[in-house]
């Protein structure tokens, strides 16, 4: 399961193929900095002006041992139809115009303004990724958390107990994905867009119940769905104590990585692009484990620890923690607050 180069779109690509002036090619690499995920979710146009409907394959056909002179039964692979929606995600930013013009009527004031609104679409979309049910709100699109909610469901095998019992709500997940076209991958409508749509509609009135004022209006919009053809890509660990047993470090986490990694496939871990996402209190323990496990430090400045984990640290400052090769990034959209798996 090493780290495949990249050769599949991103978000980022769709962007820049799409805006040769590099404005929203910039949004995006706002976006990605706030959500890290967006570096790695290949992203394909939908089949439906809603989403994509796509087959997946829930079954292999039965090939049999054959005698001379005895026929054999002919049997069939068995698909199923998916369809996967995209939400709509919308808001409005207003800048004052007189504001604007006492700060040289910049475009890169108004930029920087309008950073807070990429930030909290990215936000939002990083956190229905996991955890929207449409079943709940329809006008989102269906994240991984209810598609990976139930042990006993037909792909249960992809998650593993963590033994996390707290009825508290204060468990969390670590999930591994093997991103591919063939396994899961992001999806945007039909015809339209992919990424954040960032409409300058120039200066408008804006009209309160205190009156009249002119601002500089601008407009952002993201269509963003999922669509999953092979679970066999995706391993959900779940039931991580963070109240109790995480901080005591009862918790074997290399154990359950090691697990994580045998759940997917050989064939998927050799053709996708490997990530495992966990929060901010899993990394903060999966780095103390590794530097407290017995190391050496390395002219590269990579320090390895229990011969599992390794620990790199960038010309940034922020160091870079890996599983067996496998990178692990902090998601801030995984909680602390889930409720129990069974």
């Amino acid at each position: 399961m090493a780290l495949n180069s990249i050769t599949r779109p991103t978000l980022l690509d769709v962007q820049r193929a799409l805006d040769p002036d590099g404005t929203n090619a910039m949004v995006a690499e706002m976006m990605h900095k706030v959500n890290p995920m967006l570096d790695d979710i290949p992203m394909y146009e939908g089949n439906l002006q809603t989403g994509h409907q796509g087959t997946i394959r829930t079954g292999l056909p039965s090939p049999a041992w054959r005698l001379l002179n005895y026929p054999t039964t002919a049997s069939k692979a068995k698909r199923a139809n998916v369809i996967d929606t995209c939400g709509n995600l919308e808001a409005w930013g207003e800048i004052d115009e007189e504001v604007f013009i006492l700060n040289g009527a910049s475009t890169a004031f108004r930029l920087d303004e309008d950073r807070a609104h990429i930030e909290a679409m990215a936000q939002e979309i990083a956190t229905t990724f996991f955890y929207g049910n449409t079943a709940v709100d329809p006008e989102k699109f269906l994240g991984l958390a209810p598609r990976f909610g139930l042990t006993t469901a037909e792909n249960g095998g992809q998650i593993i107990d963590a033994a996390g019992t707290d009825t508290a709500d204060e468990q969390t997940s670590i999930w591994v994905f093997a991103w591919d076209k063939a396994t899961i991958h992001g999806i945007y409508p039909k015809g339209t867009k992919g990424g954040l749509d960032v409409q300058d509609l120039g200066v408008e009135t804006s009209e309160t119940t205190n009156g009249l004022m002119r601002v500089l209006r601008t407009k952002f919009n993201q269509k963003f769905g999922i669509h999953m053809r092979d679970w066999g890509g995706i391993v959900r660990i779940a039931n991580i104590d963070t109240a109790v047993e995480l901080p005591a470090g009862t918790v074997d986490l290399i154990d359950l990585l090691i697990q994580a990694y045998y759940k997917v496939p050989l064939r998927l871990r050799s053709t996708g692009r490997t990530v495992i996402y966990c929060n901010p209190t899993v990394k903060e323990a999966l780095i103390k484990r590794a530097l407290a496990s017995d190391f050496t430090a390395s002219a590269t400045g990579t320090i390895a620890g229990g011969n599992a984990l390794s620990v790199t640290q960038l010309e940034s400052g922020e160091p870079m923690l890996r599983f067996w090769g496998i990178p692990i990034k902090e998601c801030d959209a995984i909680t602390n607050t889930e409720a129990v798996v069974s």
